[in-house]
């Protein structure tokens, strides 16, 4: 399954980050699920990814493996945006 993550502080409507579940963990027929042991996401391929991955909070992706941590890093980088630009 895909779900969409948008940011309360985007400054942009289409501004939004798309991850998936790898398929080994995806959810199987009327609702079991094929692992319980989710240790990670895929994050897909879109402009803002492309934008933000360019960013500093990129690193906590491509360096410590952590999606938490870069989303944590994110909002915080969108809140401050937002606050000052106010």
């Amino acid at each position: 399954p895909r779900f969409k993550v948008r940011s309360m502080y985007a400054e942009n409507q289409e501004d939004h980050l798309m991850f998936r579940w790898p398929e080994k963990f995806a959810v199987g027929k009327a609702g079991a699920r094929l692992s319980t042991n989710v240790s990670s996401l895929d994050l897909l391929d879109s402009p803002y990814a492309r934008n933000v991955s360019q960013t500093e909070n990129f690193a906590y992706v491509s360096q410590y493996k952590s999606i938490p941590a870069f989303t944590a890093s994110l909002t915080m980088t969108l809140f401050e945006n937002t606050t000052m630009a106010a």
